[in-house]
């Protein structure tokens, strides 16, 4: 079994008893045997669980429901704190001995390094993953300099994929309200609704709050927070559990990120952080080489600070004028430029 909040879950079992299904949850208290080895870190051995109402009311229940008598519960223990626990029990009153007892904490101490490594291997795909998706990402925006509904959309679908969303966007204000850069897993049905629902710029939705206060926001079950009100689109969708993460430039919150899921099932913090990353990368194909203005446009081309040229002529560096320079001499020419392709 496995600690997950404030309960255990029956991860794995073997034998014909009824009792514990794969995935049953039970709140963790000391009225029985396995929530007390969890609560106490230390292993629990019971004769006759049958006859101990006083001291394990809820586990006497169960012995008498499911029909063992002995029982022996040991918690699997990492760095001194308890995330699992081994339970065994027998249909008739023999007590474990010692060393079957101590046999049986082996086992636990080998599966806290199983689980471990297990988590690590883990963590470490993820992490390639990761890497592999960013990588594919800065491929596409340096093969798509004048194409970035392309960018957009696989970084919308990347942010989705590897942080286990169900559905995602990408949104830009216009106005007081929102458009759709990019989507990603939803429905017709969805679409068609929110082409004649807009979403305003207001705290009613996981995208305005986000714009609004500059920061990430979480939802963890739309349905449960006062202040949601697309609660129609996310019926519609099928959504509960909520994203949205700012686009900034330099400080200032251009757009959203949102990604939703079926389930409340909130996002952890490296999922948040890898979104971030996402984020910023769409910020940067927005101002990249094919810098657009808000209405799609191609603005002119950005020249860079002054302080950053050294005293350069016109905003540009001063190796430009130096080329300039060098054409001109030797064809007694007075004028020279280098153009540059917008």
């Amino acid at each position: 079994m496995s600690v997950e909040g404030d309960a255990l879950k029956c991860v794995a079992k073997h034998g014909s008893s009824l009792q514990w299904p794969l995935g049953t949850t039970r709140l963790l208290t000391r009225d029985w045997v396995t929530g007390r080895a969890v609560i106490d870190r230390t292993a629990v051995h019971v004769a006759d669980l049958q006859a101990e109402q006083r001291e394990f009311p809820q586990g006497a229940a169960y012995a008498r429901q499911y029909g063992h008598r002995t029982t022996l519960a040991v918690p699997l223990l990492r760095e001194g704190f308890a995330i699992g626990a081994i339970l065994i029990h027998r249909a008739e009153v023999q007590p474990f001995t010692t060393r079957q007892i101590d046999l049986v904490q082996n086992f636990a101490a080998q599966a806290v390094i199983a689980i471990e490594n297990a988590r690590l291997l883990n963590e470490l795909r993820q992490s390639l993953q990761q890497q592999t998706a960013t990588a594919d990402v800065l491929k596409v925006i340096s093969r798509s300099t004048f194409d970035l509904q392309t960018v957009l959309e696989t970084l919308v679908q990347s942010a989705a994929r590897l942080c286990g969303a169900d559905m995602a966007n990408l949104l830009r204000p216009k106005g007081e309200v929102f458009q759709f850069a990019a989507s990603y897993g939803h429905g017709r049905k969805y679409r068609e609704h929110m082409e004649s629902h807009a979403i305003p710029v207001g705290r009613g939705s996981v995208a305005g709050r986000t714009l609004l206060e500059g920061k990430t926001i979480q939802i963890p079950d739309v349905f449960a927070d006062p202040e949601y009100k697309f609660t129609e689109a996310a019926k519609i969708a099928g959504f509960r559990t909520t994203l949205g993460v700012p686009l900034l430039r330099e400080g200032t919150p251009i757009g959203v990120i949102t990604l939703q899921r079926r389930t409340v099932q909130p996002f952890t913090d490296k999922q948040i952080e890898l979104v971030t990353t996402f984020a910023d990368q769409a910020v940067i194909a927005r101002d990249g080489p094919a810098h657009t203005r808000g209405d799609g446009v191609d603005a002119a081309p950005r020249r860079l600070p002054q302080h950053q040229l050294g005293g350069s002529r016109g905003g540009y560096p001063p190796a430009c004028h130096r080329r300039c320079d060098r054409a001109v001499r030797p064809r007694s020419e007075n004028r020279a430029a280098v153009i540059r392709n917008p």
